[in-house]
């Protein structure tokens, strides 16, 4: 005894008020926790370098993604700087190639990190024809990759590969392939 029981047309307006707002709930966090986990920190430079270099913008999103996370001060312990992990050595070569001056400092400035990655990744592009073994070029360097081209086991025609040696680059082109699709997804009609 002692239960209140609702009449049916407060019932019904209530189940239907809960059902409306978890809806709203659940349509907020299929959207929201995503993006999320994939930002879009730095689109206008990002869209901005990469057109600027012949690349896809969702790539270079999907890049930083991989190599830094969107940290601007990330550090690997091979040396390489900022959102898309330049080394000084590759900084300091491409302002060489462009008539720029540089300075180590540049590579923590997401602009100028974000310039230097697309310029060379770009170049890598251009060089390759083939954007798995850009990407490969990217993380491993472009003379292993040219070294993995002469053999026959990795590459069956000498221009792009069918097989990455370096486990480490192998997961890092699935990462980057995968997280450019997850973009794409995410942010349809941004950049196309």
């Amino acid at each position: 005894m002692g239960l209140k029981v609702f009449n049916s047309r407060s019932a019904r307006f209530a189940f239907i008020s809960v059902t409306a707002i978890l809806a709203s709930l659940a349509v907020f966090a299929w959207v929201t926790v995503p993006r999320f986990f994939y930002p879009m920190d730095h689109a206008d430079s990002v869209e901005a370098h990469a057109r600027a270099n012949g690349l896809d913008p969702y790539l270079v999103m999907a890049v930083i993604k991989a190599e830094s996370g969107f940290k601007a001060d990330a550090r690997s312990g091979g040396g390489a700087l900022g959102l898309m992990q330049v080394t000084d050595a590759t900084a300091s070569w491409i302002a060489g190639m462009v008539g720029k001056e540089y300075n180590v400092r540049d590579l923590l400035d997401p602009e100028a990190n974000i310039g230097y990655g697309c310029w060379y990744l770009g170049w890598l592009m251009l060089m390759f024809g083939d954007e798995r073994t850009a990407l490969a070029a990217y993380n491993s360097g472009h003379n292993n990759v040219l070294r993995w081209l002469g053999d026959e086991e990795v590459s069956m025609d000498g221009l792009a590969l069918s097989k990455i040696p370096y486990r480490e680059t192998a997961n890092f082109v699935r990462r980057v392939q995968s997280y450019r699709d997850v973009y794409v997804s995410l942010y349809p009609g941004r950049w196309r």
